[in-house]
């Protein structure tokens, strides 16, 4: 339960902006396309479901009345 050494914590500059030290390098472009896949397929299936929730309660909303 000692303080916290200099290197655990992040540096914060004048204008607030905080530094983590060194700059970190650019990602690989796969790693970045299978992020985006990551978060589009299951952003795309939802949609889906949300399409296909909307025309399953129309339908219903349109049946036959006075029978």
């Amino acid at each position: 339960m000692g303080a916290a050494t200099s290197t655990t914590v992040p540096l914060v500059t004048s204008s607030g902006v905080v530094d983590d030290g060194p700059a970190q390098s650019d990602p690989d472009p796969e790693a970045e396309g299978g992020r985006l896949a990551f978060v589009l397929v299951p952003l795309l299936a939802a949609a889906v479901v949300v399409v296909g929730a909307i025309v399953v309660i129309a339908r219903g909303r349109r049946g036959r009345r006075g029978d």
